[in-house]
């Protein structure tokens, strides 16, 4: 198992990301990859060299906020995404910040739950699919 950082996207993440959002979830293909890629920091899990689990973080001056947290189809329910989900954590707090923002899925309310994410009640929507602003304070 190898976690890697990038300071910008690769044609890997940028695979997985349309394999998971808009094959198999139906998003939009010209919504999942934006223009602005260089300002979040790329977070990947890989198993003998393979992409399976990734997560974006972008930094603000008081808060960190994550998204486009995956894990691939066949890889899940093992414990990749909690494991790709707190190694951005440890990345968060080596910046000073103790906040992280996600807006999840509502399908991943519980997986979040169970990482210590508190959700918020009011219901957001993006490209129809339902989410909910969800938050974490770490340890700085």
């Amino acid at each position: 198992m190898e976690l890697i950082q990038w300071e910008d996207i690769t044609c890997e993440i940028a695979s997985l990301r349309t394999e998971v959002f808009v094959e198999e979830q139906g998003f939009p293909k010209e919504a999942e990859l934006e223009p602005n890629e260089n300002e979040y920091f790329h977070f990947g899990l890989k198993l003998d060299s393979l992409l399976v689990g990734y997560v974006r973080v972008k930094l603000f001056d008081d808060h960190a906020h994550f998204s486009r947290i995956l894990v691939k189809k066949a890889y899940r329910h093992q414990g990749y995404g909690s494991i790709i989900l707190h190694y951005a954590e440890k990345f968060v707090q080596k910046q000073g910040l103790d906040l992280i923002t996600i807006e999840a899925q509502a399908q991943a309310i519980d997986f979040y739950l169970k990482n210590g994410y508190h959700q918020e009640e009011k219901p957001l929507y993006e490209y129809g699919v339902l989410h909910y602003l969800m938050w974490k304070k770490v340890e700085k």
